[in-house]
């Protein structure tokens, strides 16, 4: 099978009806699963070494060119199938027809009604036709002959209608069946009208005939998709952004000639238009020019756009997940041997033999880029850094930092799978600075550069563990006052706004100031939703505690603190990181506070001092253990049930749910419950089936907890 028909196949249509006729929707599908930030603080410095992925989005937003006049894209609408979308425009546009030429309003109703039926038998037609070409090769089609049995008589439904909307349709019938050449010469015929007996139709003929010739005459379907641009630009409505589309498919054909520049050169186009699907399209003509030919690629290096599309796609790596082909080797090669002044984009170059280990080469290339470029400083720090030369690294590092410009967020599904939570490289090296910044004891620039550079759970490290609780206090004051208005929770997978760095930064506060019982002090940095939670649970501590009051409301004060600990401990009492993981949500746990020490490298330039291990040490909470707040939660518990009867059913009940708060991850410590509900409580029912079963009977808790889901 030739490499032309392979192409086909890959390519196959995908088709659902439009305005009777075609419409294409490219659709993502997400991965459902967590996605964890990249640290840049780990055991090792190859952190700060590395030169990571670019993300090609990214890459190929520097190189877009300007919008091409008259033709702007018409994304799909979310919430609606593409032939829902395309549908309702059609039915507007032959109503506006039909208004505009004075047809009665029930005549009108008649007619849309007729003609939604004849389009919705199109959709069906081209279903069966699209599944009957998906199972056979091009030349065993048989002239895609598909028997269309029962189809009903439509002339009197295109009889009605205006002309332009009567051959359109016309032609898609014909399409429908199979019929190429029957459905180009209606679309043509369409096209032969004087002007303003078609300006809604003219840019749907041209663009279908396009489609049409897309397969089998790729020449040809090139110039159709050049007219569909002339008619738009001229005035003939295009509100599907056809023209736009247009580009894309123009591309195609000649992506199917291996006309690998003109094709990179209208994806590019057609991205402009705001089509962000060419994105994709631009990595596919990347990863066949690294398939072709030497000559093909001497050919293709040559045209600077192509050049600098291969590049991006192999700065983003794809290709390393999947496979071990020296690609980013071999296409330096190829650009060395085509002795061009490259001067234009040597950065590039640089940055992607420094991913492939050649650092001289890399060197080399740095050496005619621009120097006033943001990567080239970028990689002229990490060489730096590699040659022990902190100074100048630091120097590059600031310099770069502030010269990269401010980039769009992307959030495709295929960048989440390959490579999880990528930071821009300008906040990439933002961070990198923090780390150095770290290793030089200058906690709060590192703490800064972390957090604004995006990288929270670094940021987290040093704000609960490095700092004091007295330098964290006075940096929040000084940097992050409470926003105007409440930001939501934010996970290290998202990109937080500063309102949102705002609220982290300061719960972060707040629940370590309360830890130590500064909780007066700690109330004004927590979310203006957790103060009243806060409130209720050091007044329940404080009645519980209060002599004055009989047994029985104080051991209900000490049972509502414990309840209130057990259920909202994480969002009043939990660690950031280990033990309890709340900027997880406490749905994953990475080991306890005593391993974040383990996360430092103890040798070369980002090596922890050892005054930040001695922070460390002392910042380690008195329990470090997952869910830590439980613990505190029993402690409670256990005040409430030494005020209350013994055998006692409600007690019996309380020491069963204080132990099952324990039991699943720390059988010993619950165990002081099960012996205490047995000793105290054995003549009741729950006691005595615990003695029975060596262990806690199991019960619901009752659901009048309080405000957050349990955990």
């Amino acid at each position: 099978m030739s490499r032309q028909t392979n192409r086909k196949r890959r390519w196959r249509w995908q088709v659902v009806a439009g305005a009777a006729g075609l419409a294409l929707a490219a659709g993502v599908t997400w991965a459902c699963g967590p996605y964890f930030e990249q640290r840049l603080l780990t055991k090792s410095e190859a952190a700060v070494f590395a030169a990571p992925a670019g993300q090609f989005p990214r890459e190929i937003d520097r190189l877009t060119p300007e919008p091409p006049a008259g033709l702007t894209a018409v994304p799909a609408d979310e919430d609606e199938e593409p032939y829902q979308q395309t549908a309702a425009v059609d039915a507007a546009e032959l109503l506006e027809a039909l208004t505009a030429a004075g047809m009665p309003a029930e005549a009108r109703r008649d007619l849309l009604t007729d003609y939604h039926r004849l389009r919705d038998h199109l959709r069906a037609r081209h279903t069966k036709l699209a599944d009957h070409r998906e199972k056979f090769e091009p030349d065993e089609r048989a002239a895609d002959a598909l028997p269309w049995a029962d189809e009903p008589d439509w002339q009197d439904t295109l009889d009605r209608l205006p002309v332009e909307f009567a051959l359109y349709l016309r032609g898609a019938i014909e399409h429908a069946r199979g019929d190429g050449p029957a459905a180009r010469e209606q679309w043509r015929r369409l096209l032969e009208l004087p002007a303003e007996q078609r300006a809604y139709r003219s840019t749907w003929a041209a663009y279908m005939v396009g489609r049409s010739y897309v397969d089998d005459a790729p020449a040809e379907a090139g110039a159709w998709f050049e007219q569909t641009r002339r008619l738009a630009r001229a005035g003939f409505a295009d509100p599907l952004g056809l023209a736009a589309a247009s580009l894309g498919w123009e591309a195609r054909a000649a992506l199917d000639r291996d006309r690998y520049e003109q094709a990179i050169d209208l994806y590019l186009a057609q991205l402009a238009t705001g089509d962000n699907s060419a994105y994709a399209s631009l990595a596919i003509c990347a990863r066949w020019v690294l398939r072709a030919d030497a000559a093909t690629q001497q050919r293709v290096v040559r045209h600077e756009a192509s050049r600098r599309v291969v590049t991006a796609y192999l700065l983003a790596q794809a290709h390393r997940r999947w496979t071990n082909e020296p690609l980013a080797e071999q296409w330096l090669g190829v650009v060395r041997g085509a002795g061009l002044d490259l001067a234009e984009g040597a950065e590039r170059l640089a940055w992607l033999a420094y991913q492939a280990g050649d650092f001289g080469l890399a060197e080399r290339w740095l050496g005619i880029a621009d120097p006033d470029e943001a990567m080239t400083q970028w990689l002229q720090a990490k060489l730096a850094l590699r040659a022990g030369e902190m100074e100048p690294a630091m120097e590059r590092l600031a310099a770069a930092s502030a010269a990269f410009p401010a980039e769009r967020a992307h959030r495709t599904a295929n960048q989440r799978m390959a490579h999880g939570a990528i930071a821009p490289v300008a906040e990439r090296v933002r961070g990198e600075l923090g780390v150095l910044h770290l290793a030089r004891e200058q906690y709060i620039d590192a703490l800064d550069q972390l957090l604004r550079a995006g990288y929270w759970t670094d940021s987290a490290y040093i704000a609960e563990r490095v700092l004091s609780v007295e330098e964290l206090k006075a940096y929040v004051d000084a940097h992050w006052p409470e926003p105007e208005r409440q930001a939501d929770p934010s996970y290290p997978t998202q990109r937080m706004s500063p309102a949102q760095m705002a609220r982290e930064v300061r719960h972060l506060l707040a629940r370590r100031l309360t830890r130590q019982g500064q909780w007066r002090e700690g109330r004004p940095y927590y979310p203006a939703n957790l103060r009243p939670v806060l409130d209720a649970y050091i007044t329940a501590i404080r009645r519980g505690h209060n002599r004055d009051l009989d047994a029985d409301e104080r051991a209900e004060s000490f049972w509502q603190a414990a309840r209130l600990a057990r259920h909202d401990g994480l969002e009043l009492l939990g660690t950031a990181l280990g033990p309890d993981w709340q900027i997880y949500g406490g749905q994953f746990s990475f080991g306890s506070a005593a391993r974040e020490a383990e996360r430092r490298p103890e040798e070369g330039v980002a090596a922890a001092s050892e005054d930040e291990r001695d922070r460390l040490r002392a910042s380690l909470p008195d329990i470090d253990k997952r869910w830590h707040y439980r613990y505190t939660a029993a402690d409670h518990a256990w005040s409430a049930l030494a005020l209350m009867p013994d055998n006692h059913d409600r007690t019996a009940e309380r020491f069963i749910i204080a132990g099952q708060w324990l039991a699943p991850h720390d059988a010993e410590a619950a165990d002081r419950f099960y012996k205490a509900l047995v000793n105290r409580c054995g003549e009741t029912p729950l006691g005595r089936e615990a003695d029975q079963r060596r262990w806690f009977p199991s019960i619901t808790e009752p659901r009048d907890a309080p405000s957050s889901a349990a955990r």
